[in-house]
Parts: structure tokens; C-alpha cells; sequence
């Protein structure tokens, strides 16, 4: 699926936040790319449900019933604010390795999430 037509491929046109009529796009496919979302981040909630909440739930859902095997999904800097604020963190953001003790904990996909306003939610929501 895409916004717009792109030349040698077909293309899909559809309402995300509709899943029948994204369903077509997912048949004989065996990776999903799902990029959609309104990335605004003074966007409203009702600007961004439909979407990124129950858009990502369509894509999901339409991917597990066309059997599509992988799905990439791509997650935002917005659902990690602030850790730049803390120890070491802050230090590594400013270059200062040398602050930085060997064994510092890194942030992983099971580090607390932090999102930053509403588009962050619905990030780590999705």
C-alpha cells in the first residue's frame, strides 16, 4: 500500500483504519513493511487513533490472516524521551565517554518505555 501510485508496481490505496479495505494489499505477501502513522507530534488523540492505533491493529490483524510470516514495524525515538536527561546517558549524548563507566546499562527493546506525548503512545501502543 501506498499514498500514491508508484510506476512498475502495483499499488494498494487504502484507509488504514479500515480492515477490509486494506486486506487485498496483504494476500500473497511474505513481509509487511508498516510505516503508516501520523508522525505530528502536536497531533490531537482523535487525530491519531484511527491511524496509528487502530491502523497498526488493522495491518496485524490483515498480515495474520493472509498468513504473512514477517512483519517490520517501525518504532520511534518518541517512545524513549528523556533518558538523555540521566546518567550515563546525558554524558554520551554530549560525547563525554570518558564519564562513562565501563559497564553501563544499555537501552534495550526491555528497556522502560518513556514516550513523549501522545504520537509516543501511540507508538508504543502500536
Amino acid at each position: 500500500m501506498n499514498r500514491r501510485h508508484v510506476s512498475g508496481l502495483e499499488c494498494y490505496q487504502a484507509d488504514i483504519a479500515n480492515l477490509e479495505e486494506i486486506q487485498p494489499a496483504f494476500d500473497k505477501q511474505d513481509v509487511v513493511v508498516h510505516l503508516a502513522a501520523v508522525a505530528d507530534g502536536g497531533a490531537t488523540w482523535d487525530d491519531l487513533l484511527a491511524p496509528n492505533i487502530i491502523g497498526t491493529y488493522n495491518v496485524f490483524e490483515a498480515a495474520r490472516r493472509a498468513g504473512v510470516k514477517r512483519i517490520i514495524y517501525a518504532s520511534s525515538g518518541s517512545t524513549i524521551s528523556d533518558w538523555e536527561r540521566e546518567s550515563p546517558y546525558g554524558e554520551i549524548v554530549k560525547g563525554d565517554y570518558n564519564q562513562v563507566s565501563e559497564n553501563w546499562p544499555k537501552l534495550t527493546h526491555e528497556s522502560i518505555t518513556r514516550p513523549s506525548g501522545l504520537y509516543g503512545c501511540t507508538k508504543v501502543w502500536g
